[in-house]
């Protein structure tokens, strides 16, 4: 771990810090599994919800003479409680002819100041893929070949819970109301989705004599095969029926690395360079 400004050696993006990590490869047959299960009750103002969830994983890897390969999947399945909520302080505004609703929840903020709670909001359910295939060739004891292959499959959709409903029983959402006879609008309550994968592919050639000279030459990938999110934008209405809304089509985006860096370590030091 290297804490400090990004350099040369690393992307601008690494302000931060760096965490330099090097995948260990099998030397004998290994096989690996995990089942967890996920389970909690939660309720607040209008929302009572039992979620359930799920997460498996499972590896194998093994080195036959001088070819090593691991291979690893991951899925997880989960459904979390609201993250956010429609909420709006107490209105003075005098109603006219906006909506007529009741339902929603009154209480103190931490602020201490008196607020009206409309909805509830992201609500996540998601479903999330994670493959990894490395395989590793001894072309000598001290140089090796690697190829490296990660997809990333992910579906989700982020509900929305509205606690008001009009004089006909119907649940509204994003609008203005008639509450209590004051004016509100309410927002924020508008559902999403979203469908990705994405591909990652690297080709590595190196030595490792962890003497005073090493070379390493890095290429690789990085693909949005699909990458779609999507979210209501209506302004009155059911977001469920009315499906009216703005999609961000990431579809195509990528970059391709290459890298050529050369290792020095004379007397207790370590010298990078590279291309």
């Amino acid at each position: 771990m290297m804490y400090g400004p990004f350099s040369s050696l690393y992307a601008g993006n690494s302000f931060g810090g760096v965490i330099s990590i090097q995948t260990r490869m099998p030397e004998t047959f290994e096989a690996h599994a995990n089942v967890q299960g996920i389970m909690q009750n939660f309720k607040l103002y209008g929302t009572e919800m039992h979620n359930r969830g799920h997460h498996e994983s499972a590896s194998v890897g093994n080195k036959i003479n001088d070819l090593s390969f691991w291979l690893g999947v991951d899925r997880l399945e989960n459904r979390g409680q609201p993250m956010d909520y429609s909420v709006s302080n107490l209105s003075s505004t005098a109603a006219t002819t906006q909506t007529v609703v009741t339902g929603a929840y009154q209480d103190i903020s931490e602020k201490g100041a008196g607020r009206v709670i409309f909805g509830a909001s992201n609500i996540d359910d998601s479903v999330q893929t994670n493959t990894k295939l490395k395989v590793a060739y001894d072309l000598t004891p001290e140089i090796k070949a690697a190829y490296t292959l990660g997809l990333w499959d992910a579906d989700g959709k982020t509900d929305v819970q509205s606690y008001i409903k009009d004089a006909s029983g119907n649940p509204v959402y994003n609008s203005d109301v008639n509450f209590n006879g004051k004016k509100y609008t309410v927002t924020a309550l508008s559902p999403a989705k979203s469908e990705a994968l994405h591909v990652m592919q690297a080709l590595e050639l190196k030595s490792n004599t962890k003497g005073f000279f090493d070379w390493n030459l890095n290429l690789s990938d990085y693909d949005y095969q699909k990458d779609l999110n999507g979210s209501s934008k209506i302004t009155s209405g059911n977001p469920y029926t009315t499906r009216t809304g703005l999609v961000t089509d990431l579809s195509g985006t990528g970059w391709t690395v290459f890298e050529a860096r050369a290792t020095l370590r004379p007397q207790n030091h370590t010298v990078d360079f590279g291309y």
